[in-house]
């Protein structure tokens, strides 16, 4: 074979002019390749396609061992750190600086995201999640909005069929009920939070449902089951409908004398038992 230009041993220097592969490539093929440059304000590699049909790879990197995680492919920094790597094995770590992402977004089509430290922050657009939900193990959820007239959390089925023995929102705490001393909170409201927060409705572990503050309203009536219902001030007064008992009425002699039994319509029964007087005035 002919050559026009061979160094067959102690190699090649070019002190001046650089070197230009007009055809035919350029080929290393033991020791690798070495491009260091002292100028400030160069590119010390550029890879250029001017191709207009350019179909393959600007930069294409090869390593044939199956060893894939005890080497790199890239790997980038400064003279004593590295900043940016790509394992064998495709891994790619970001050592410092972070990855920002102009347009585009991200897609990640298996393996998901992993955040070890720093959490995550969403400054616009929020969060959606179509398939999977959502949990959140430890540190429990904070959601705020500063936004008028806005409904902060909203909870929705929209299964549109015939939706059996499911659940909207469903409240647990492990814990046994407790009684009221060492009682914790299923659910609590309150307003004024950021001055003198007021408990307006809550569910406790003893177990009980109390309402604060502002009474209770019920539209279709009240059915109580058991335990009967206790009124510890302000009595009981009924505007419309009166009062059907289907049992005895017993009032303790202390309070009849101190409260008396005021009614503006007709007290109808069967039959009437008294320990003691009635008093008319």
């Amino acid at each position: 074979s002919s050559y026009s230009f061979r160094v067959t041993t102690g190699g090649q220097t070019i002190d001046y002019g650089g070197l230009v592969v007009s055809d035919g490539g350029a080929t290393v093929t033991n020791d690798g390749m070495t491009i260091a440059s002292t100028t400030a304000n160069k590119d010390v590699l550029k890879v250029t396609s001017s191709s207009t049909g350019f179909t393959q790879s600007a930069l294409n990197l090869i390593a044939t061992s199956t060893s894939y995680t005890a080497y790199n492919l890239i790997e980038a920094g400064t003279a004593s750190t590295n900043k940016f790597t790509v394992r064998g094995d495709g891994l790619t770590t970001i050592a410092s600086g972070g990855l920002i992402v102009t347009t585009g977004g991200a897609t990640f089509t298996a393996g998901g995201v992993m955040v070890t430290s720093g959490g995550a922050t969403v400054n616009a657009g929020g969060l959606k999640v179509n398939a999977g939900g959502l949990k959140v193990r430890e540190g429990g959820v904070t959601i705020e909005d500063s936004t008028d007239n806005a409904t902060v959390l909203k909870v929705l089925s929209d299964y549109s069929g015939a939706y059996k023995n499911g659940t909207t929102l469903l409240v647990e705490a492990n814990g046994a009920a407790t009684g009221n001393r060492h009682k914790f909170y299923l659910f609590k409201a309150r307003y004024d939070a950021d001055g003198t927060p007021t408990s307006v409705f809550s569910i406790t572990s003893e177990p009980k449902t109390q309402v604060d503050s502002g009474g209770l309203t019920v539209v279709g009536g009240q059915t109580i089951s058991s335990g009967g219902l206790n009124v510890s001030a302000g009595g009981l007064r009924v505007s419309a409908g009166g009062v059907t008992v289907y049992g005895d009425v017993n009032i303790p002699a202390e309070q009849l004398n101190s409260n008396g039994v005021t009614s503006t319509g007709t007290i109808t029964g069967t039959s009437t038992v008294m320990a003691g007087s009635i008093t008319a005035s």
